[in-house]
């Protein structure tokens, strides 16, 4: 067999690779992004929370759900409503019926959740406060559902 040699043109015009490397960068920076705001929150003030909502996402494609169920919850701070949501990644299925039972219980419940002082519409929901681990913090982004119309008010 003869050697293989790799060239700085063939790794370019090799769009795999590029698709990759973009793959692992958007994990990166979701990755450090969400730590990050761990880490700031964990100094923030705490609230009771109450989680009101709940709906699922599909974070795969058609051909292969990952339904992950999200939970929608609001809290007061000095007499103004903030909302908040995280999704529940350690109960995601592919099975969306699965998804939604994992997340029916929640409706209800008092959670206690971290915001913001200087910004109180940013909250946090941290494994340390009782959060389920897998917690997936979405803060003002929650993922978008063919059920669910979300609107901001901003």
């Amino acid at each position: 067999m003869g050697a293989v040699f790799l060239t700085t043109d063939s790794i370019l015009s090799d769009w795999r690779l590029w698709i990759a490397m973009f793959a692992i960068m958007g994990a990166a920076v979701r990755f450090l992004r969400h730590w990050f705001l761990k880490q700031a929150a964990q100094n923030w003030p705490m609230v009771s929370a109450t989680v009101e909502s709940f709906y699922t996402a599909n974070s795969g494609s058609r051909d292969a759900a990952h339904w992950i169920p999200v939970l929608g919850y609001s809290y007061e701070i000095d007499g103004q409503r903030y909302c908040g949501n995280f999704g529940l990644g350690s109960y995601a299925s592919n099975d969306k019926t699965i998804a939604e039972e994992a997340g029916d219980p929640w409706r209800g419940q008092k959670i206690m959740v971290r915001y913001n002082p200087q910004k109180p519409e940013k909250s946090a929901f941290l494994v340390a406060d009782g959060a389920p681990r897998g917690i997936i913090c979405y803060a003002d982004q929650p993922p978008a559902s063919p059920d669910i119309i979300t609107l901001s008010l901003k």
